[in-house]
């Protein structure tokens, strides 16, 4: 089983006293599918304990632990108890997941409170393998491998199963699956990665599910030089696809255009849909110029060669920004053109301001 990084926190007197424990947190043998419950608030036990924090020890660990938890608990000297400070302290000491269990007791002195940090550290790898889906063993990679004879680390493997699971998106597989365990072997763990890499697809045929009034074939035509049929199946340039898509519809009057693209298939032959909102087409209203002299504002809008009455045309009112602002530049080094536009949801008109700050400002 994976290996448990416990979180307990008992204050106890010196003298017996009964003690409040928070639970383990549970294993598990995969770590991007489970999230540990939060411990429980930590209450002190009626008045055992009374008086500041007078001393801290740190028993258990190696130097390196009592090098980076010694700041941290020794913070509390001339503090009363406070069990959620403490608490916090502790999730902080177990964050990096380098202790199995960490546990704080207080002792009552005559003057004030002892505090014991008992620390478990986790056991060290004594061999580490990576199987396949057919349980056949896979090379190690050198980065991982030297994880032999060092001390068990979740995070770092938790990680190891996030960058291969993007390694694996990266040349088009689906339905990638990965989990480490780690059980007692003599005074170690043996850690197993057991990883299923999906399987590689490739785009064998587009579909653009809601696309009406701007017909498919334009669509695909837009896609067929970056996004090719026989392309793997890679997230990145299919996002950037969809992108493509919407730009193309906000630069034929489509302001409310939504696309989504649906998840992949399991297994081939891998159809890509665009899932399309495409929204009603808008039309732009009043176009105004503001922050600059009428005679400049009327010589300026003239430049964008807007009109109002035509469709919505993103590129056309970038460009238009650009024409404005190139106008002003030489005058106003600092200029700032800012194309502020106001949407009417029920006419499905956009109204347009360039709005001119000639120092820079916004």
């Amino acid at each position: 089983m994976r290996a448990t990084a416990a979180l307990a926190l008992a204050l106890v007197t010196a003298c017996g006293g009964a003690a409040v424990t928070g639970p383990a947190t549970p294993a598990t043998r995969d770590p991007e599918k489970v999230t540990p419950p939060a411990p429980p608030p930590v209450e002190v036990m009626g008045s055992q304990l009374h008086g500041p924090v007078k001393t801290v020890s740190i028993t258990g660990g190696e130097n390196l632990d009592y090098l980076r938890l010694q700041p941290l608990f020794e913070d509390e000297i001339g503090k009363p108890l406070d069990p959620t400070r403490l608490r916090a302290k502790l999730d902080t000491a177990m964050a990096d997941q380098t202790l199995a269990d960490l546990v704080l007791r207080g002792e009552q002195l005559a003057d004030g409170v002892h505090l014991v940090v008992l620390l478990t550290p986790q056991p060290k790898v004594v061999s580490l393998v990576i199987r396949d889906a057919t349980g056949a063993p896979r090379p190690v990679p050198a980065e991982l491998a030297a994880a032999v004879g060092q001390r068990l680390a979740p995070v770092a493997l938790d990680a190891t199963v996030a960058a291969l699971r993007e390694g694996y998106e990266n040349e088009g597989a689906v339905g990638f699956a990965a989990a480490w365990t780690a059980v007692k072997s003599g005074a170690g763990v043996a850690v197993t990665l057991a990883e299923n890499p999906g399987e590689r697809l490739t785009i064998a045929a587009r579909t653009f599910a809601g696309a009406k009034q701007i017909k498919a074939a334009a669509l695909e035509t837009l896609l067929a030089k970056d996004l090719p049929l026989g392309t793997p199946w890679l997230v990145d340039r299919i996002q950037r696809a969809a992108l493509v898509l919407e730009a193309y519809y906000w630069d034929h009057g489509f302001a409310e255009v939504k696309i989504a693209v649906a998840p992949p298939p399991e297994h081939a032959p891998a159809t890509l849909t665009f899932n399309i909102v495409e929204g009603p087409l808008y039309h732009l209203s009043k176009i105004e110029l503001t922050g600059v002299p009428a005679a400049d504002a009327k010589r300026l809008l003239a430049l964008g060669q807007l009109r109002s009455g035509a469709l919505f045309n993103r590129s056309e009112i970038a460009t238009a920004r650009d024409k404005i602002s190139s106008a002003l530049v030489a005058a106003h080094p600092k200029v700032n053109v800012l194309p502020l536009t106001k949407v009417d949801a029920v006419k499905h008109t956009v109204a347009l301001d360039f709005e001119i700050h000639l120092d820079g400002g916004t």
